[in-house]
């Protein structure tokens, strides 16, 4: 999940265990740092990397990214 949720979740400890899942949070940062950080990354040439994947695509996609092969990120294009 990416966000926040609307309301409060449960999670049973058995289904993190059992599925080798990992649950974790962070914050990215206010407005003004994201804005701060994609100014500094824009003059210094920085880019994300990604491999990309046209939706004719996307069970190739899926399927490169559950057997744990993708690097950094998939991303389908439009």
């Amino acid at each position: 999940m990416a966000g926040v949720p609307d309301s409060s979740f449960t999670v049973h400890p058995l289904s993190i265990l059992t599925g080798e899942r990992k649950l974790a949070g962070g914050l990215t940062g206010t407005p003004a740092e994201t804005r701060q950080m994609l100014d500094f990354a824009a003059r210094h040439g920085i880019r994300p990397a990604t491999e990309t994947y046209p939706v004719s695509r996307i069970n190739e996609a899926l399927d490169h990214v559950r057997r744990g092969r993708a690097r950094y990120r998939a991303v389908l294009e439009m």
